[in-house]
């Protein structure tokens, strides 16, 4: 566990738009432009919302560590 929040955070960043970046032209190009330009606006609420839980999910993770070297 040698990473730290920021560094893990910007791998999986990375790691993300890498992968959309390369799967964008096709996937516009078998939905059309309209088709196309509204399933990336409806990705990106799909991963903030993601990115909201995963967030969410490391503060939780971040307590419960604390609670327990308390103990």
């Amino acid at each position: 566990n040698d990473l730290t929040y920021v560094q893990g955070a910007v791998l999986m960043v990375a790691d993300c738009m890498g992968t959309g970046i390369l799967a964008l032209p096709a996937t516009v190009y078998a939905l059309g432009d309209g088709f196309g330009m509204a399933f990336l606006v409806f990705v990106v609420f799909v991963s903030y919302y993601a990115a909201v839980l995963l967030s969410q999910a490391a503060v939780f993770v971040e307590a419960r560590q604390q609670l327990e070297n308390l103990a």
